[in-house]
């Protein structure tokens, strides 16, 4: 968590051998982690883009966890991405058409370059590319919640969703719901998330099943037949007492799915006095 310096490459589709194009550098006056400073550079690029009638557009950026919050396949985690997402749809809506793109860290090293720009530019530079400090972020919250962002992991993977699972409900329920009655909230981004997720999944004689990243056929668990096959797994099963990530991918490749399945898997591990017990010295140095 840092001051965080981000780019905007504002480019004109055009048949022209060099097409008219905007660039700009935006510095972040305040604490924000790498996935809110890449919301906040695709505001700043949404209100560019408004600001000189753009009417389609297509963005890119190479945060996955980003880009798949916009498209619905992946969803929010807390109240700060939950309404920076929503920040981004309210001014995507301003154009006839918008797009939202990830693309390999590799292939935006022009922005890079924006972005070192803005973190050591000096002031007669800013005549050649204007370098734009954001003193707040472009979100409000409620009263009560705390504005700095709280470090946390942010896993990019296949498994990354919201904790459905509350007190006497599955977190199969919804998606049950959908395949047998296709009902979907009425909040229209909702609505089209939960379309794209269970785009993943299908029933078979009353089960829920997942289809895998590589098709493979995942029966689908809730949290008591989980909590049976992690202690079964770990235990000796398929490998004797792996750590909490290896003790997910043994689930997997054996067949089952949840969707929190790596963090009960870490959590098990860590809670296993053998495994804590002879775990290997590690050297501070």
């Amino acid at each position: 968590m840092d001051t965080a310096c981000r780019r905007i490459v504002l480019q004109a589709r055009s048949r022209r051998r060099h097409p008219p194009r905007l660039e700009q550098s935006i510095k972040l006056g305040f604490p924000a982690s790498n996935n809110e400073a890449e919301y906040e550079a695709i505001i700043a690029g949404l209100r560019l883009a408004e600001a000189v009638g753009a009417e389609h557009v297509r963005a890119f950026c190479d945060s996955q966890l980003v880009a798949k919050q916009f498209s619905g396949d992946y969803d929010t985690k807390d109240d700060r991405m939950d309404a920076y997402l929503k920040q981004t749809q309210r001014l995507a809506k301003a154009f006839k058409t918008f797009e939202l793109t990830k693309i390999p860290r590799s292939e935006n090293s022009e922005a890079d370059a924006l972005a070192a720009l803005a973190s050591k530019t000096e002031s007669a530079l800013r005549r050649v590319i204007p370098v734009e400090t954001i003193d707040e972020p472009s979100i409000k919250l409620p009263k009560g919640t705390v504005v700095m962002a709280i470090s946390q992991e942010e896993e990019e993977d296949e498994n990354l969703t919201d904790d459905e699972s509350a007190e006497h409900k599955s977190w199969q329920d919804e998606i049950r719901n959908y395949l047998i009655n296709d009902a979907v909230p009425e909040e229209r981004w909702a609505a089209r998330r939960l379309r794209r997720k269970a785009a993943y999944y299908f029933l078979r004689n009353n089960e829920l099943f997942r289809w895998s990243a590589n098709k493979v056929i995942l029966r689908c668990c809730d949290e008591a037949q989980a909590k049976s096959i992690m202690v079964e797994t770990h235990e000796g099963a398929s490998g004797n007492h792996a750590g909490g990530r290896s003790l997910a991918l043994k689930i997997k490749k054996i067949g089952y799915f949840w969707p929190m399945m790596i963090g009960d898997c870490i959590n098990v591990a860590a809670k296993c006095v053998p495994c804590q017990r002879y775990a290997p010295d590690v050297s501070p140095y």
